[in-house]
């Protein structure tokens, strides 16, 4: 990296979040984050002070929360090393935007108020923030990023689509195609992708993905289905063009 884009890159943070730049770019470039959530997320969480805070719950930079993490803050100097803390905060949100991959203010809001509350308000069509400190923290966050946009060269660039695949084979494979071999699939090349980034979500195990599209692969997608906020009929496990590519904006394929 030259001098002139480093500076660039810091230009972009103001004080005092500047110093933490090369420990939020390297937990950004483990996690595929943009920089500018992390820091917004800290700026929301403690301003970026290095301290306790929600009563002495939360911890550090990104205020891991002692009530929630406390085998993990035992084993990293309770929270309050900056590297490891502002990595910990990472892998959160993370795992937050796994839950939510279509809806930043939803994972935003799920690390504040955890997936499982922040999915049920959606189900209930309620606003992702309504069960946050504050009801704002998803918009709060959000708006916050505008202040760091850049920061760390800006957001990870997604995945080159190398892969093709064809949904009316991957349908087909999916609803047991008579003209299919029995218990088969002479659409091998185009399940297969569908099936690893099914495994990559940890919503199927690896040893089913075969590329015969079995009735675990079904019950995956119907999963996958559900985390976009499908239910009912539309959650059948079956394949369209619009989850389809979905799924394949976020693991490198694209779907015809």
């Amino acid at each position: 990296m030259t001098h002139e884009l480093s500076n660039a890159m810091a230009a972009n943070v103001p004080p005092p979040f500047d110093r933490w730049l090369p420990l939020v770019n390297a937990a950004a470039k483990k996690y595929r984050l943009d920089p500018a959530l992390i820091f917004a997320v800290m700026e929301r969480e403690s301003g970026g002070k290095n301290q306790y805070g929600d009563g002495n719950h939360g911890r550090g930079l990104m205020q891991i929360d002692d009530r929630t993490w406390g085998a993990w803050l035992a084993k990293h100097d309770g929270g309050m090393d900056p590297a490891s803390n502002i990595m910990k905060g990472a892998e959160i949100l993370r795992d937050c935007l796994n839950s939510f991959p279509h809806d930043l203010k939803a994972a935003i809001a799920a690390y504040n108020a955890g997936s499982g509350r922040v999915s049920q308000a959606v189900r209930a069509g309620h606003d992702p923030d309504s069960v946050t400190t504050g009801h704002n923290y998803g918009a709060d966050v959000l708006r916050r990023m505008k202040r760091f946009e850049g920061a760390g060269g800006g957001p990870p660039k997604p995945p080159p689509s190398t892969t093709t695949v064809h949904l009316a084979n991957v349908i087909a494979a999916a609803k047991r195609d008579p003209g299919l071999p029995q218990g088969g699939t002479t659409h091998k090349a185009d399940v297969l992708p569908v099936e690893k980034a099914l495994v990559a979500d940890g919503l199927l195990a690896a040893k089913y993905a075969d590329g015969s599209f079995g009735s675990l692969t079904v019950a995956a997608y119907k999963a996958w289905q559900g985390r976009l906020g499908y239910s009912g009929s539309d959650a059948d496990g079956i394949p369209g063009m619009t989850s389809l590519t979905k799924l394949g904006e976020k693991h490198g394929f694209r779907v015809v």
